[in-house]
């Protein structure tokens, strides 16, 4: 039997990948700064730290993870390793860690937390269910927003179709009640969630145990995906049916979109192919200087290639 160490990036974190580690019992990993030649990836514990960062805060031998009686125990290398807000001691074992809890490594809670690699913990038994649709979950819906390629093929009962089917075009009716031009900043997508909340539509977007509970988590993406496809038919009948189906799953989409951690928007943009560059700041800076009527220096921008 083993135990899985799922570690995803943090909203304020250093971007890395999600990363899925195995641990035998009395197993040692290392969680550390890759060198020059190694390589940071979703099966070891190294992260590749900017190297424009001049104070470099993780180190080349940071911490440990070990394995003891099925419980994972992380051990502090360097002084500057944190589980939550509390520092970890340099002990034989460490500290013990859990389902929930957030690692620090190079800081803490602090003005300098984008220097900081924090890591957003799961711990799983290989045995156990929530395991089982974890990695139903990783190969079938690995994001919140996706591109579904194909109708889903699972079996389900008419009473339940109805309603999940029901319940997102009421969300859609909804959405509709907004604006393209509107569903342009955190504030105004906070504002169409809270809205969706009080008329019950919670449940296609996302809460706290969204991230918890895997097999409510699966289930509930299973049915996000067979409902939309059940009105992909439904509205294919004109033209004006089309358009209005289009716009209002577009606006889901970016409510959904606003949801999602950095790094995660990131790896979903890899996956479909659209990992377009960011512009430097040393070019953006000159770009605002010609075109300062329309460069926000707030605003990210990216290359990207027009055929």
């Amino acid at each position: 039997m083993e135990t899985i160490v799922v570690m995803s990036c943090c909203k304020f974190s250093i971007s890395f990948e999600k990363k899925i580690i195995p641990i035998h019992e009395g197993e040692t990993v290392s969680l550390r700064r890759a060198l020059q030649g190694e390589y940071a990836s979703k099966n070891n514990g190294l992260f590749d730290y900017p190297r424009h960062i001049e104070e470099r805060k993780l180190s080349r031998n940071h911490a440990e993870m070990t394995c003891i009686n099925s419980k994972v125990y992380l051990r502090a290398i360097n002084r500057n390793t944190f589980i939550n807000s509390s520092r970890v001691p340099p002990g034989h074992n460490g500290s013990a860690i859990k389902t929930g809890d957030t690692i620090f490594l190079g800081g803490g809670i602090s003005k300098n937390m984008y220097e900081t690699v924090i890591i957003l913990v799961t711990i799983f038994s290989s045995t156990d269910e929530d395991y089982k649709y974890f990695c139903q979950l990783e190969e079938e819906y690995p994001f919140f927003c996706y591109f579904p390629g194909s109708p889903s093929l699972l079996t389900i009962k008419t009473e339940h179709l109805f309603s999940i089917t029901m319940d997102r075009l009421k969300v859609l009716r909804h959405l509709s009640r907004f604006g393209e031009d509107e569903l342009n900043s955190p504030e105004t997508i906070q504002m169409v969630t809270e809205s969706l909340k009080t008329r019950c539509y919670v449940d296609l977007l996302r809460e706290e145990s969204f991230y918890s509970d895997f097999k409510k988590r699966y289930e509930f993406m299973k049915d996000d995906h067979i409902s939309q496809f059940i009105l992909m038919i439904a509205f294919c009948r004109n033209k004006h049916m089309r358009y209005w189906f289009i716009n209002q799953e577009r606006k889901l989409f970016i409510v959904r979109w606003f949801k999602m951690f950095p790094q995660e928007q990131n790896d979903f943009l890899a996956k479909y192919k659209m990992d377009y560059k960011e512009v430097p700041h040393s070019e953006s800076a000159r770009f605002s200087s010609l075109y300062c009527n329309f460069f926000s220096e707030s605003m990210k921008y990216f290359k990207v290639h027009f055929t």
